[in-house]
């Protein structure tokens, strides 16, 4: 995979919005895009959800803060 556009994801609790986020970008069906996510250690189900998705999609890559970085 060699994408021409990386869309970045920071997030943090945000599993009220994070599966509709993801899933408008994935529905482009595009090789030229790539999803990056980063997880600021949520303490809601948002790190799972975008788990779930990642599995789903070879364009999705996932990565999890050991600690928050905003506190």
């Amino acid at each position: 995979m060699n994408p021409s556009v990386s869309i970045c994801i920071p997030t943090f609790n945000g599993q009220g919005t994070l599966y509709d986020t993801i899933t408008s970008i994935i529905v482009q069906k595009s090789d030229e895009i790539e999803v990056l996510i980063s997880d600021d250690n949520s303490i809601d189900d948002t790190y799972y959800i975008a788990q779930e998705l990642a599995n789903k999609s070879e364009y999705i890559r996932l990565f999890k803060n050991d600690k928050n970085l905003l506190v």
